[in-house]
């Protein structure tokens, strides 16, 4: 490639298809959304355009100044919003207008889409539910899916409901074959939140909807240029697959029109924080978080901006206040950017996430992909509603650790050991439980006692050692401090019948001052024939269970919540009858 640049301009005439530019060596030159304006020497270029998933590719030789138009890429949109712009049929965007100002009173308005032929669709495959927070049922939307007024069309379906909800935090629950999701969502006062969906394959697909909102009255105005519906979507694409397909521009455009459609303000903010540089943005987020503070009130998801900012040192004094510094999440957030924000805050301030709410519970079970958070409706969350108030999860791990650890271990190592040849994964645990479970096991020595106790064995004997074996107990032996020996010493009461008495010898003689076994076994290791054993230098090895069994160390290892951990760990203490 020759040094001199040439004039590349890319035009797809949608605002939410994401160019990307890469040399011959798939080197990223140059990014943008919709329109992308570059210069580049002369060559061979790869271009990407993006629309959610999708990535369509071309190659290109640019010899000259070059203008690229490709508005065919409009045609493999699929557009949950009912835009016909974007190649949604006009009748599904008029149906959509219609429903959401049949009320103009009505505080929220969900409407469902399908691109494939109607069908009817029975409840145990398909409903969305309206509960409060505490579970009380307030709407049941299955009329969505068999009223005889779905609007149907040869390849394609819509329908929608609106009705009045007070201001406050609710509940979706989706029920797809059986399976059950939810979702929050916020009704602010003088706004209608409006919720799109799609059918694909006659199932709701959950993971990929749109929340927007627009002034009581308005209803759904894709006219209204400043309820930007089209931003909506685009930013929906890029906070569920994590693309970098916004532009600063755009972003910068959707956080100006809060006011019109206050979701627009929460995109904006997120996909910023997202990029992670605050440079030239400090002022910008600052007055975002003290406006949708004012419009939308403290929500989780506005809340945790103010807290990021205060955690970067970012934060203006004029936005502190007792609300944000006392503030704790017992709800969980709209935006899955929100409440990955929400536990890595969590990390470092005990009880932002009170072990009693139901944002302890979710942690565990929520699902990382699309922009919302979802998570499974489980047995805990239905024992949480039947007594929110009477909940008792709260484990005092860090004062009862040394009484808890053992009988982890031990029923650890059973489960591996015994002859029932039951696994971690076999243990009818959630996700939260499983998580822990798999700290434990990383981090404790389960596997170790069984390798250490076949590895003695052979030594007593005189019987030959593979170096391969030598070298698993060599690397190890070091973290064997008194501390961690006590620990599998409490463990033995705790063993099954049946290993108990294999592992009690070990530990016993490993525990005696006056043997000295440790040591035998670290000499055997460095033996003129097999010198394999070298003393490590590690520091605070008789901290190793303050170290990595603190609660902090917990929440990083598992990435849940710290409070999260209390309901994880009883549930494990439950199901294993410690």
């Amino acid at each position: 490639m020759s040094d001199k640049k040439l004039g590349l301009t890319i035009r797809t005439g949608d605002r939410l298809v994401g160019i990307t530019v890469l040399d011959g060596s798939y080197n990223e030159i140059a990014s943008g959304v919709g329109t992308l304006e570059t210069q580049v020497p002369a060559g061979i270029y790869k271009i990407n355009y993006h629309i959610g998933t999708t990535i369509q590719e071309e190659m290109k030789i640019i010899q000259k100044d070059t203008v690229i138009k490709n508005e065919s890429i409009r045609s493999i949109k699929d557009s949950v919003v009912p835009l016909a712009e974007n190649g949604v049929l006009e009748y599904q965007q008029k149906d959509a207008i219609r429903i959401s100002k049949a009320d103009k009173a009505s505080s929220f308005f969900i409407f469902v889409r399908s691109d494939e032929a109607y069908k009817m669709l029975p409840d145990k495959r398909n409903r969305i539910d309206i509960y409060s927070m505490d579970g009380e049922t307030l709407h049941k939307i299955k009329d969505l899916f068999d009223r005889k007024d779905v609007d149907r069309h040869e390849d394609s379906w819509c329908h929608g409901e609106t009705f009045k909800l007070p201001p406050g935090s609710y509940r979706v629950r989706y029920s797809i074959k059986g399976d059950k999701y939810e979702q929050i969502i916020q009704v602010i006062e003088n706004y209608q939140t409006q919720l799109f969906l799609k059918v694909d394959s006659h199932e709701l697909v959950v993971f990929h909807s749109v929340i927007t909102m627009s002034r009581l009255g308005l209803g759904f105005s894709p006219d209204k240029k400043d309820l930007d519906y089209d931003s909506c979507e685009l930013a929906v694409d890029g906070l569920s697959y994590n693309q970098t397909i916004v532009s600063d521009s755009n972003a910068r455009r959707m956080v100006n029109h809060k006011y019109t459609n206050p979701m627009l303000g929460l995109y904006g903010a997120y996909l910023f924080i997202a990029n992670n540089d605050l440079t030239d943005r400090t002022d910008l987020l600052n007055t975002v978080f003290k406006n949708l503070l004012n419009i939308m009130g403290p929500i989780p998801d506005v809340m945790a901006i103010g807290l990021w900012l205060k955690k970067e040192n970012a934060l203006y004094p004029e936005n502190s206040s007792d609300l944000l510094n006392a503030y704790v999440f017992s709800e969980p957030p709209m935006l899955n950017a929100a409440w990955k924000l929400i536990c890595d805050l969590s990390m470092s301030k005990d009880e932002l996430i009170p072990s009693d709410s139901l944002s302890s519970l979710i942690a565990g079970n929520s699902y990382n992909e699309g922009a919302f958070l979802l998570w499974d409706r489980t047995a805990e969350i239905k024992n949480f509603e039947s007594a929110p108030k009477m909940q008792t999860r709260s484990v005092d791990f860090v004062a009862n650790k040394e009484d808890m650890i053992p009988k982890l271990f031990a029923r650890l190592v059973d489960r591996k050991n015994s002859s029932s040849e039951l696994s971690v994964s076999a243990l009818s645990l959630n996700h939260a439980e499983t998580r822990v479970a798999g700290y434990l096991d990383e981090m404790l020595p389960v596997d170790y006692i069984r390798n250490l106790y076949n590895f003695v064995e052979k030594m007593e004997a005189n019987e030959t050692i593979g170096v391969m074996e030598s070298m698993k107990i060599a690397e190890n032996i070091d973290l064997l401090t008194p501390e961690l020996i006590e620990m599998m010493h409490k463990s033995l009461s705790h063993f099954s019948e049946e290993l108990r008495p294999k592992y009690e010898g070990l530990i016993e003689k490993l525990r005696d001052p006056n043997s000295n076994y440790l040591q035998k076994i670290k000499d055997y290791l460095n033996t003129p024939s097999t010198p394999i054993f070298q003393p490590k230098s590690v520091e605070n090895l008789n901290t190793f269970l303050d170290d990595s069994m603190s609660m902090k160390s917990f929440s990083v290892g598992t990435k849940l919540p710290k409070s999260s951990l209390n309901s994880a760990i009883q549930g494990i203490m439950k199901k294993w009858e410690l």
